[in-house]
């Protein structure tokens, strides 16, 4: 009994050994795709500032290093525990609330700045309000902290009530969003959002107003 139960582990276990390798394999190729669009937004914001006028070092400076502070603490966490949603929020959450907005709010300067015309400035304009998804993410985090997990199942309420704000933003935003594009001339603020979202006005000023 005790050979067969040896054998039967030492087969098992290589069984083991190569499912916890297949499963592991599809973390990293995530994660790095992660961290390297996080790279490449940092990247992209250093000309889009420059092209307008914005000092970098000023505005987008800070974004950049508490974006990438938080994608390698999340690269660190997903590459331990890659089950854990708090490293992928890590990883994620911080280049779509900050880096993401910031450069497509400044691709849209120049994409509706007269002289420039970039194409797909609308694109730009719409997510440039990815904050209103993402940010509102990282909450998450500290409500699954420290294992990722709830404290216990009376939780669950709370969650789901959570994401339902959050959808609740999400839609108010982006239904002003376009609204405010499908309006003619479509107003673009210095900061590179949409100027009926960022300062209603007007008979859909609730809208706008409640996406804040």
């Amino acid at each position: 009994m005790r050979w067969v139960e040896a054998g039967t582990v030492s087969q098992s276990a290589p069984r083991a050994q190569v499912a916890g390798r297949r499963s592991w394999l599809a973390f990293p190729v995530t994660a790095i795709a992660a961290a390297g669009v996080t790279v490449l937004l940092a990247a992209a914001s250093v000309p889009l500032y420059f092209l307008t006028n914005q000092n970098w070092l000023v505005n987008g400076g800070e974004n950049v290093a508490v974006a990438m502070l938080f994608a390698v603490a999340g690269f660190v966490i997903v590459r331990r525990q890659p089950r854990n949603p708090i490293g992928w929020i890590l990883l994620v959450a911080p280049a779509g609330s900050q880096l993401l907005p910031a450069d497509a709010g400044s691709h849209a300067q120049l994409a509706y700045r007269p002289g420039h015309r970039l194409p797909m400035g609308a694109v730009a304009l719409l997510l440039e309000y990815s904050w209103a998804v993402v940010a509102l993410l990282l909450l998450l985090a500290i409500l699954l902290f420290p294992d990722g997990r709830f404290p216990s199942p009376r939780w669950r309420p709370v969650l789901w009530s959570y994401l339902a704000v959050i959808a609740c933003v999400a839609g108010c935003t982006y239904a002003a969003a376009v609204a405010a594009l499908a309006a003619h001339p479509v107003r673009v603020d210095p900061g590179g959002g949409l100027a009926a979202v960022d300062m209603p006005s007007g008979s859909s000023a609730w809208l706008a107003a409640s996406a804040r």
